[in-house]
């Protein structure tokens, strides 16, 4: 009989917590809404480019050594193969021109900064993102992701989610017709 209780208990804190959230505008409070700053978004185009610099020159091991936990969570082995296959199918990594930086994730103490852009190949173009958590003025790889098509990326690590980058819908106005 108790277990029912406490479980009752639980689901109407969870929905009193949930409507308490909702009731408030929260524009403005999502990790998602704060814009990066220009320091930061130097910083993690910086980093791309010095991430082009590595995979062209073989550095495989050492992108690994120096990434993020979410990043070196994939074994050595995985990304060394990976890493060895992006480079023998794309070739050289020649240019990278960025369209966009903005906060992907995180919380008050860490800012991940997903950067998307353009980057060329001997073998031809892709559209590539690239999260980076910024600790100060360190870096660290979240993930690589190449779009292949229109509706495919393929994303190193590989993830069992779906990729972060997109941002959540924001709430519609109060005032809207169609709220």
């Amino acid at each position: 009989m108790a277990q029912p209780r406490i479980a009752g208990a639980i689901i109407s804190i969870a929905i009193l917590f949930m409507v308490a959230c909702n009731s408030h505008d929260r524009a403005g409070k999502d990790f998602f809404d704060i814009p990066v700053a220009e320091g930061q978004r130097t910083l993690a185009v910086d980093a791309v480019n010095r991430l082009r610099n590595a995979l062209n020159s073989g550095s495989c091991q050492s992108i690994y050594e120096q990434a993020g936990a979410l990043f070196r969570a994939q074994p050595l082995g995985g990304w060394m193969s990976q890493c060895s296959e992006f480079r023998d199918t794309l070739g050289s990594w020649q240019t990278f021109s960025a369209s966009s930086a903005q906060r992907c994730g995180g919380g008050p103490s860490e800012v991940i900064v997903c950067v998307r852009g353009t980057a060329g190949f001997v073998m031809g173009t892709k559209e590539v993102d690239v999260a980076w958590v910024l600790d100060n003025e360190r870096t660290q790889l979240m993930w690589i992701s190449l779009r292949q098509n229109e509706d495919t990326w393929v994303q190193m690590p590989p993830s069992r989610q779906p990729r972060i980058f997109d941002t959540p819908p924001r709430p519609l106005p109060k005032n809207d017709s169609a709220g």
